[in-house]
């Protein structure tokens, strides 16, 4: 993906965001449990979580929305830790996972481990594994481009 594209997507998502009456700390709170919600939203899409041959699994089609209202709370999260000039997209790491529940978790456990250090190097890991998932979840770049221009226009 196109870093400079990114980062205006993320510019215009801040300015949509309200801040009226609630303090900083609170307003991070707001958009950790946003992108834990999105998350949750996709691994219960389609029955995901029923028991089923990994072969079904594969098969199902998950949202293109929530994905990327997912990846919008993740840039708006590392644009309120002021770590937007620090995330790199490292898309072509070869020992990322490559189970989809493994990665899914990789997701969660990042998020809390953000909320708890709130570190450049944890948000870079978060923001790389959210990508991946997108990848696992077969979204290509221009899909996922694609409607990040139709949910901000």
């Amino acid at each position: 993906m196109n870093q400079p594209w990114f980062d205006e997507m993320q510019q215009e998502l801040e300015q949509r965001i309200p801040e009226k009456n609630v303090q900083a700390e609170g307003l991070l709170d707001k958009k950790i449990l946003a992108l834990l919600a999105e998350l949750g939203k996709l691994v219960g899409q389609n029955d995901y979580l029923m028991f089923e041959s990994s072969e079904k699994k594969r098969l199902k089609e998950f949202s293109l929305t929530d994905y990327v209202q997912g990846l919008y709370c993740v840039l708006a999260i590392g644009s309120e830790l002021g770590f937007q000039e620090d995330i790199r997209m490292e898309k072509a790491i070869h020992n990322m996972e490559q189970d989809l529940d493994n990665q899914f978790l990789h997701v969660f456990e990042g998020i809390m481990l953000l909320r708890a250090k709130r570190t450049v190097g944890i948000y870079r890991i978060l923001f790389n594994h959210y990508l991946h998932l997108g990848i696992l979840l077969n979204f290509t770049d221009e899909q996922v481009e694609g409607e990040l221009i139709r949910q901000n226009g």
